[in-house]
């Protein structure tokens, strides 16, 4: 069994190669389909046009249908509707000098489309009726430079005139070589040229003649002629069922085209439908077997055909329609497949993929590297192997590992390439570096040898790298290594160089001896002379720093300008200052940079290609869209060959381009707006033509949609939209790609103006600005008339209101003033009786003011006598009985004498005659002077006496009798009513402003009813035991602080004691 492996072995190595048999390059073309399921009305698109506002049109077996990039209308025929279209198998589609569409129909004769209302005319064959259409069927419509049109039916030519609506016939009867006529050709000069199904007629507009060659019909491939075409350069195709024929009418030579079997670069099939040119000249025919591409300046012809494998290939290989649109954008019809897209200026960047089940495409899509090897070979590396590319030939080459050979590459993820002076390939894998020889064609391994302190860092490579003096450097997942391809031995640049013994990315050689290292930390500047290295690391606080640590590329411009690549954008780097200037525009993760012959520079990463103008900084953004393997590309793959061809490797295939022939896009797309919708309702304002003039909103009717669209294309996705309702809209707004409609709700009536342009994302083109005016009607309740007649009406509610309170007033007026004599004679009376009552009340006061001093007088004096006497008999007195008597008499007299000075006071007061005598007074020695008396009074009388106060320098103005005799009286009252054991608190509070004096005790308090009156003079309640004896001393006490201008309380509840207080200002002054 063993002998039988190897025998296997050895036969597989003899027949399978180390390299596949070279085989066609196939280049990856990528159509877009449209079809039923994106609003398409039928499958089978017969004719294709772009009208002058932009929008495409699509004629098919079922309905015709307009297509502004997003959204599909379409129109079809309606037997009940004499305005819709006659018949929905479509023709052919034209559109005229003056914007005017005429469609027409196998069976339902021209259709003439009026934008503004959406409806179709119809012209039709009427029996008879020399002045009607020749034939129902119309086959295709043409333009004279005279403005008539030309019909092309079964039954003959037709010239219309769209101004009388009336038609001339020309057939076999005057000179047509046949009636059946299929393509019509004008030139410039009016040279009417016909194709029928016996050979081509020519009409000479000046004098009427019809010129049949039969030596031109019989030099072509065929008689039926199915579609004349002439090229930018005045050359006639016309197309048979026999092949293609150019016609130089200047020297009446007749080139041929067919089909040859065997020869790819001939006619797919020699049944032509229909031809387009585009932008840079190329021919397009649409054939029953694929779509061909003539070139400009060959004679070779590349087929696109329908791949049941490709997704993206053309969707039928029977192509009926061809049109190439203002923006580069090839559209194709197809019976059954719907419309396909081709975007042309898209074909500038060339891809190169792998396609399961199709050896002739690129081993793997995931590219890691490229390679131009001396001999002109392209190499590139994949996760699939490495690929040898010849681009004259067109073929691919595979190398890949195998493992029962040894001299086969050691790996299939090829991660770096570069070729040396002597012929030989450097490859680095992730199984080691391998040299290949093209002589031997046999690749050499080096590998890691744990053992060997000489072998490879590490077995992972990323990038190779021949310095200036010929130093082959290697950089690896663990540092950087110098190759000695002599001795085969590897040397170590780590730690003991400052440099770290991790992955490295990129190598590149600043100056001779100099090396600008890209790693996970950050980037290097390595002198291979000196052994010393410098790094450059990311600081947040620092913006002259790297903007990441994660440095994959490392390039030097023209201009000399080092830009170096991170997972954070692009860094443009000052060797000599060690800064670095960030490019914020270009944020985002950079795989590879590569310069074209023009100056700028390409940068690949993950969110497509930029193309960055150094001198400005300005960028041009391309993606999958454009033709782009994919969005995210891949690092170390870039590269530009000695022709100035640009690669770019990715993870679904690689990218080759020459930016010479990139032609950016500025041609301006325009911007419709298409429709505006009430919301809640049913009413719809469609197409410019409708709402150019501006549309006007019922008030009711002040929530609406308006609905745009750009007519690009080429890259619908990368439209941006800038919009404002003018009036509304405090600035302008945007809307993507697809947001194609704002809404507005609850507009105020008034008049507005939405204007609205499209741009790209780079701002490469800008459309022009759309305008819609927009009037919301006024409620008739907010308009000028109504509010004039509401103004009148109010005016004259008024004036009636006026005279009507005139009225009223005068005849209250009236009786106001038979009231006011009434009363005045009354008041009089009142006054009188006031006065005589008030004057009495004085001489009561008086009187009994007089009656009191007279009474204190006469009381005054006994009791003077009576104080002497009691005083002597005191003196004289020796037993303890009458010393007791003679006091207690002394203390009555005094008391006595108290009461008769404050009934005094009293009726001093009541008079207005009592005065205080106010003096500046220590207020610290004043409350002293009381602090002391009253302690001794309480200590006999068994009462705890506090006193909580601080002391104060503050002086008083104030009369001390007066203030005192308060605090003795509310202080003789606390004492009288506070029982033995019982607390007496007394609070002082001195402030700027004012003196507060509040004693409080725990005797019986006193009932709620009775607190408002106790300040009363003659009040003195009976039912409460605390009332009883407080007579004038409160109401003297009232009496002297309102005359200190202060205030006066009381706070009680029974059996809870009573607080008495008062306030005065102690000012300096009154």
């Amino acid at each position: 069994m063993k002998h039988i492996l190897v025998f296997i072995a050895v036969i597989c190595l003899i027949v399978l190669p180390i390299c596949s048999n070279p085989v066609k390059a196939q280049e990856f073309t990528r159509f877009e389909h449209i079809s039923i399921d994106d609003g398409l009305s039928q499958s089978s698109v017969t004719a294709i046009i772009q009208d002058r506002e932009g929008f495409i049109w699509f004629g098919t077996r079922d309905g015709l249908n307009r297509f502004d990039g997003y959204t599909m209308y379409t129109f079809s025929s309606n037997p009940e509707d004499p305005r819709a279209l006659s018949d929905s198998y479509i023709n052919c589609i034209f559109e005229d000098s003056r914007g005017i569409i005429w469609i027409g129909t196998l069976s339902g004769g021209l259709n003439k489309f009026d934008k503004m209302t959406e409806t179709f005319s119809t012209f039709r064959h009427s029996e008879g009726d020399n002045q009607t259409l020749a034939n129902d069927s119309v086959r295709m419509i043409r333009e004279d430079p005279a403005g008539f049109l030309w019909l092309a039916t079964p039954n003959g030519l037709d010239r219309f005139n769209p101004q009388s609506g009336t038609f001339e016939h020309f057939n076999l009867q005057n000179g047509l070589s046949n009636n059946s006529v299929w393509s019509i050709l004008i030139t410039e000069e009016g040279t009417v040229w016909i194709g029928t199904e016996d050979g081509i007629d020519q009409f000479q507009a000046e004098n009427g003649v019809y010129k049949h060659s039969n030596r031109l019909t019989s030099d072509l491939s065929g008689n039926t002629i199915r579609y004349l075409f002439e090229d930018k350069t005045g050359n006639i195709w016309i197309s048979t069922y026999n092949g293609l024929d150019c016609l130089n009418p200047l020297s009446g030579i007749i080139t041929h085209f067919e089909n040859i079997p065997g020869n790819p670069s001939s006619l797919s099939n020699n049944r032509i439908r229909t031809i387009c040119q585009d932008n840079v000249g190329n021919l397009w025919f649409g054939t029953t077997d694929g779509l061909d591409k003539l070139e400009q300046g060959t004679n070779k012809f590349i087929h696109y055909k329908n791949d049941p494998g490709n997704p993206d290939s053309i969707s039928n290989n029977i192509i009926w329609s061809l049109m190439v649109d203002r923006s580069g954008v090839l559209w194709i019809g197809t019976l059954n497949g719907g419309v396909n897209r081709l975007s042309l200026t898209k074909q500038v960047f060339i891809c190169y993929r792998n396609n399961p089940g199709n050896v002739n495409s690129l081993s793997n899509n995931i590219v890691k590297s490229v390679y131009q090897d001396q001999n002109g070979f392209i190499w590139i590396g994949t996760l699939g192997g490495l690929n040898k590319f010849d681009p004259l030939a067109n073929t691919f080459s595979l190398f890949s590992h195998n493992s029962y050979d040894p001299q086969s590459i050691a790996g299939d993820t090829i991660k770096a390439i570069i070729g040396d002076n002597n012929g030989n390939l450097w490859v680095g894998t992730t199984s080691g570096l391998d040299k290949y020889s093209e002589q031997s064609n046999q690749f050499t391994h080096f590998s890691h040898n744990q053992s060997d302190t000489k072998s490879i860092s590490d077995d992972v490579i990323w990038s190779l790298f021949f310095d200036s003096h010929g130093q082959f450097w290697v950089a690896t997942n663990r540092g950087l290594d110098k190759f000695d391809p002599i001795s085969s031995e590897f040397t170590h640049f780590g730690a003991a160089y400052g440099l770290p013994e991790t992955t490295i990315y990129t190598i590149f050689e600043y100056e001779p001896g100099v090396l600008l290292l890209g790693t996970d930390y950050g980037l290097y500047r390595f002198d291979t002379i000196s052994g010393t290295s410098v790094s450059f690391r990311f600081d947040a606080a620092n913006p002259t720093t790297i903007n990441n640590n994660v440095v994959r590329c490392i390039y030097q411009a023209t201009n000399s300008t080092i830009l170096v690549g991170t997972h954070a954008g692009l860094n443009e780097f000052n060797v000599a200052e060690g800064t670095f200037k960030r490019f914020t525009q270009l944020n985002g993760v950079t795989y590879g940079i590569l310069e074209d012959n023009f100056g700028y520079v390409w940068i690949s990463g993950n969110n497509g290609l930029t193309r960055l103008s150094l001198a400005n900084e300005t960028t041009k953004t391309f993606n999958k869209t454009d033709g782009l393997q994919s969005d995210e590309f891949s690092e170390g793959a870039f590269f530009r060959d000695s022709s100035g061809l640009l690669y770019f490797g990715g993870i679904n295939g690689l990218n080759v381009f020459d930016p010479s022939k990139l032609q950016i896009e500025t041609a301006k797309s325009n911007i419709i707006i298409t429709s505006l919708d009430l919301i809640g309702g049913d009413t719809s304002f469609k197409l410019p033509e409708q709402i150019f003039g501006g549309v006007t909103l019922e008030y009711e009717n002040n929530s609406f949609t308006i609905n745009f669209a750009a007519l690009e294309f080429e890259a619908c996705q990368k439209v941006r939209y800038y919009f404002q309702l003018v009036g509304f809209d405090k600035d302008l707004r945007i809307a993507n790609y697809n947001q194609r409609d704002i809404s507005y709700t609850n507009i105020d009536n008034g008049k507005y103006t939405f204007k609205i342009y499209a741009a790209d994302q780079d701002e490469s083109w800008v459309s022009d600005t759309a305008y819609l005016s927009i009037r919301i009607t006024t409620p008739f309740w907010e308009s000028w008339w109504f509010y004039s007649v509401c103004g009148i009406l109010s005016l004259a509610v008024i004036y009636f209101i006026i005279k009507l309170r005139i009225w009223a007033i005068q005849k209250q007026n009236d009786r106001l003033e038979s009231l006011v004599e009434i009363r005045t004679d009354q008041l009089k009376t009142e006054i009188e009786k006031q006065q005589i009552t008030e004057n009495k009340l004085k001489n009561e006061i008086e009187n009994r003011a007089k009656f009191t001093r007279a009474l204190v007088h006469e009381l005054k004096t006994p009791l003077t006598s009576l104080s002497i006497s009691s005083e002597l008999f005191a003196g004289e007195a020796t037993d303890e009985p009458f010393i007791s008597l003679s006091r207690s008499i002394e203390r009555s007299v005094m008391n006595l004498s108290k009461r008769c000075d404050e009934m005094l006071d009293l009726a001093r007061g009541e008079t207005g005659l009592l005065k205080i005598n106010k003096q500046m007074l220590d207020l610290d020695s004043f409350i002293e002077g009381i602090k002391t008396d009253l302690l001794s009074i309480a200590f006999s009388k068994g009462i705890l006496l506090t006193f909580e106060y601080k002391k104060s320098t503050r002086k008083a103005y104030i009369d001390p009798d007066r203030i005192n005799e308060v605090i003795n009286n509310l202080t003789d009252n606390a004492f009288k009513f506070t029982p033995p054991n019982g607390t007496i608190t007394i609070k002082t509070d001195i402030s700027d402003e004012q003196f507060m004096f509040e004693i409080s005790d725990t005797g019986c308090g006193i009932n709620k009813e009775y607190q408002k009156r106790i300040f009363s003079p003659g009040y003195k309640g009976e039912t409460n035991p605390r009332l009883d004896g407080l007579g004038i001393g409160l109401i003297l006490a009232k009496m002297f602080i309102e005359l200190h201008k202060g205030k006066i309380w009381v706070k009680s509840k029974p059996k809870s004691g009573s607080i008495f207080g008062f306030s005065i200002p102690i000012g300096e002054k009154d």
